[in-house]
């Protein structure tokens, strides 16, 4: 990678932090990369995980294979990206978009007493929820969102 391209990924980064702290986030760059913790709400209610990428071509599910598979568990991942003369875009999964939605709502949680986890449909691996990774760790594979009301047996 060239310099210019390095540091064209580290005007984007700032550009990314610049929106977040625009909006009262707190950013702290993460050590040994490129990456930021992002965090909004007095305790830090919600973490995100940001990965940024400033490139003329998309590739999405690389990009968030990568930003799930660094990020701390309780944090959202989420990728950042724009080409050239656009604006900032962000991937989040579908699922923690909807959480924020509703918690942005002031909306009660619809589950309480209900455990979430998520599943690896190809090693039958479960996660509790908050503290499951976007993507398996043992083969990549995307987890599937599941309710789980009662104790279930753990494969695996």
């Amino acid at each position: 990678m060239s310099r210019s391209e390095r540091d064209k990924g580290r005007r984007g980064e700032r550009e990314v932090a610049a929106i977040h702290e625009a909006h009262g986030a707190t950013v702290r760059g993460l050590e040994g990369g490129g990456d930021h913790a992002i965090s909004y709400g007095a305790n830090a209610s919600v973490r995100l995980h940001s990965e940024c990428k400033r490139q003329e071509t998309a590739r999405p599910w690389a990009w968030i294979l990568q930003a799930a598979s660094e990020a701390p568990p309780g944090s959202i991942p989420v990728v950042h990206f724009r080409r050239s003369r656009s604006r900032w875009l962000a991937i989040i999964d579908a699922e923690e978009l909807a959480e924020l939605c509703r918690k942005a709502a002031g909306w009660g949680d619809p589950t309480a007493g209900i455990t979430f986890y998520r599943s690896c449909s190809r090693c039958a691996i479960e996660w509790e929820r908050s503290v499951a990774p976007a993507y398996c760790t043992n083969c990549g594979q995307g987890l599937m969102p599941g309710p789980l009301a009662a104790p279930r047996e753990r494969h695996g």
